[in-house]
């Protein structure tokens, strides 16, 4: 099985043919809005190197859209530890913290957004988990904001990640690129509403009932969108319920046992 990544393509599919490529995202022109002309070898990989298996998998009905894949390529997606579902709300279900979890990318995971998002607002405390290659100039815009406002909290896992979001209000992601995202889900497992950017690949927190959705690049949307549920207690907890009842088919076993199929299928096509 390869793991996809346009800068590193191991052309497994030359050594065994029934090899199978998961696909995540796909980055398309932005490859070349980053690189400029050095990108120029990565946008044509991930452009046609899918073309050259016969097994492949996606993580979203998006990502299988932008590769210009058929239904013959299963949408097998991300999933989560089965223990969160158990897990009973903590402090954040009175109007907690916020919580923003990922990698710490300005760009593509919109963290420029979310902070001038927050500089419209009062009274909101956020916590920032995770950790990446511009965590340095997300902490120095962290130590900008007044109040102690905004908590670095580095990278969590374990028993550490479970409390910071059992106990979070509510989840935040303004990414302006993803495949799926994992934490999304997990957030969901917990019961917390989410709001995220309106980017195709998480049109499902909208359609799922759990969350808001804002404009890709409007922080001032981005406020609005956060003071309005801040204020919608029972708004909060509605979009909590149907959170736990969308992420409940979405666990790490519920996902081992379709990937297993699907390998199993490879198998027997090559066999």
């Amino acid at each position: 099985v390869e793991d996809f990544a346009p800068y590193n393509p191991i052309f497994s599919h030359c050594v065994r043919k029934d090899a199978v490529l998961q696909l995540h995202q796909k980055e398309g022109l932005h490859i070349l809005r980053k690189y400029l002309v050095f990108g120029l070898p990565f946008y044509l990989v991930e452009r046609y190197y899918a073309g050259s298996f016969k097994n492949v998998t996606v993580v979203s009905e998006q990502s299988r859209l932008k590769y210009g894949l058929g239904p013959e390529a299963p949408v097998i997606s991300h999933g989560f530890d089965e223990s969160y579902l158990s897990v009973e709300g903590g402090e954040g279900d009175d109007g907690g913290y916020l919580l923003f979890m990922g990698r710490l990318e300005m760009d593509s995971k919109g963290l420029d957004i979310l902070f001038d998002a927050l500089g419209m607002l009062r009274g909101v405390h956020v916590k920032i988990a995770g950790k990446g290659k511009d965590e340095a100039k997300v902490r120095k815009l962290a130590s900008l904001e007044k109040n102690n406002r905004i908590e670095m909290l580095g990278f969590v896992e374990g028993k550490d990640k479970r409390d910071v979001l059992k106990d979070c209000t509510a989840l935040l992601f303004p990414s302006r690129f993803e495949a799926q995202g994992i934490v999304v889900l997990e957030a969901a497992a917990f019961g917390k509403p989410v709001i995220v950017s309106d980017i195709p690949e998480l049109a499902y927190v909208v359609e799922g009932g759990f969350g808001l959705s804002c404009r890709r690049e409007d922080a001032k949307d981005l406020a609005g969108k956060i003071k309005y549920l801040m204020e919608n207690k029972d708004l909060r907890a509605g979009m909590g319920e149907k959170a736990r009842h969308y992420a409940k088919d979405f666990t790490w076993n519920e996902i081992a046992d379709r990937y297993e199929g699907f390998l199993l299928q490879a198998l027997r096509g090559n066999g």
